[in-house]
C-alpha cells in the first residue's frame, strides 16, 4: 500500500525504511532537510535517467487504458491525449512560478517555494511532444522487472504496449 507523502518523508527521516522511492515535491523536501541523504537514482533529469537506465528518457506519467476502452471511446481518448499535450507545451512556455500559480493548492501543497524548486528540477524531463518511444518503454520494463516477478518472467512485446496515434491525431 502506498504511503502518503508525509508518512514517506517521516519514515525516511526517522530511519524506518532502508530504501524509498519518492516523487516531487517530497524528494526535494527530503534533500532540502537532509542534504547528506544518499540518492541512489535521481530520475528528474536526463543525466540521472541515463545513469539509472542507459537511456535519456523515462516516461513516469502516461495515460493508461485498455485497447478495448480506447477503441470504444476514441474521441474521448483523443481529447485526453491532446489536453495533456497542450498542457505539456504550455508548461514549457512558462516559468515554474507561473505553473505553481495555476496549480491547485491541494496538489502543490502549502509550501509554494518547495513546489517551484521541485518543478525547476524536474521540468527537463517533461516531454515537449507527448510521444512515447521504445527506449522509454524499455526503461519502464527494466524498472518493473527489478521488483516484480510477473514482469521479470514475462515475454513482453514492448512496441505493442503503447501508441502515439492519439497524440499524432490519428
Amino acid at each position: 500500500m502506498p504511503l502518503s507523502a508525509a508518512t514517506a518523508i517521516a519514515a525516511v527521516e526517522h530511519g524506518k525504511v532502508d530504501v524509498g522511492w519518492l516523487a516531487d515535491p517530497s524528494f526535494t523536501l527530503i534533500k532540502r532537510r537532509n542534504p547528506g541523504v544518499r540518492v541512489l537514482a535521481d530520475l528528474r533529469d536526463e543525466a540521472g535517467v541515463r545513469a539509472a537506465f542507459g537511456t535519456p528518457v523515462y516516461p513516469a506519467a502516461v495515460l493508461y487504458s485498455s485497447g478495448e476502452w480506447i477503441r470504444g471511446h476514441r474521441d474521448a481518448a483523443g481529447k485526453l491525449a491532446h489536453a495533456i499535450l497542450e498542457t505539456l507545451q504550455w508548461m514549457h512556455q512558462h516559468s515554474a512560478e507561473e505553473i505553481a500559480e495555476k496549480t491547485p493548492p491541494a496538489l502543490r501543497g502549502e509550501d509554494t517555494s518547495l513546489y517551484v524548486e521541485a518543478l525547476k528540477a524536474s521540468m527537463p524531463m517533461f516531454s515537449t511532444d507527448g510521444q512515447m518511444n521504445g527506449e522509454g518503454a524499455a526503461a519502464v520494463r527494466t524498472l518493473l522487472a527489478g521488483s516484480m516477478e510477473k514482469v521479470r518472467g514475462a515475454a513482453i512485446d514492448l512496441p505493442r504496449t503503447y501508441t502515439n496515434e492519439l497524440v499524432n491525431g490519428r
